[in-house]
């Protein structure tokens, strides 16, 4: 009777300790929009996303807009989806429909703000930057131009043990701008790296 209550004891502890596993694991490769870090093309089309790839870049590997998402802001666009070369995902870039015409950029920032303090909220304070050009497209009604002409940047940089996070506005011309979130997988990125080394190396 006491080594089955053992044994009893022992299972239930097994079971305890790999539902712990399983969701640490999940925790970890859980990203944005419904979509999870490591997840095969195979998988994210299996679960409805709809996959459109973007031949023409191939900087952050085999990239996918992805449209059918199960959770979306009301104001994006279709984010581009990166898989790397191994078929991963690990990089999910998220731009918004544009925002303009405003030279100002008040509402573009407005948004920014909005979606900087959801952000902190979930991922922990961010660490921003706010640089503006002093002697050229200094005036308010100039602060999009600025942006387009490399004269002021504004983002804010999230990171946790697993993933890190950038918001950015970025101007598409003097009076119409976006902004940008991109989500990375730590391990990813460095698998990445590691493979896009190699295969550049192999290629010389």
């Amino acid at each position: 009777m006491l080594l089955k209550r053992r044994l009893a004891i022992a299972t239930v502890s097994t079971a305890l300790f790999r539902s712990k596993i399983a969701s640490s694991q999940s925790d970890e490769n859980r990203g944005p929009f419904g979509l999870t870090f490591g997840a095969s093309i195979e998988l994210v089309q299996q679960a409805g996303i709809h996959l459109s790839e973007i031949s023409e870049n191939k900087s952050w590997g085999t990239t996918f807009t992805a449209t059918g998402l199960s959770q979306v802001l009301s104001d994006m666009d279709p984010p581009g989806i990166s898989f790397g070369f191994k078929n991963k995902l690990w990089r999910i870039a998220v731009p918004s429909k544009s925002f303009g015409p405003d030279p100002y950029g008040s509402e573009v920032l407005t948004r920014y703000k909005e979606l900087v303090l959801s952000l902190s909220q979930k991922y922990g304070h961010g660490t921003e930057v706010d640089l503006r050009d002093h002697e050229m497209w200094k005036k308010p009604n100039e602060y999009i131009m600025s942006l387009k002409q490399g004269r002021a940047n504004r983002y804010t940089n999230f990171e946790t043990n697993n993933i890190s996070i950038e918001i950015s506005i970025r101007a598409i011309d003097g009076e119409n701008a976006y902004y940008l979130i991109i989500y990375e997988s730590k391990s990813g990125m460095r698998e990445f790296t590691k493979d896009k080394k190699e295969r550049e190396q192999n290629a010389l």
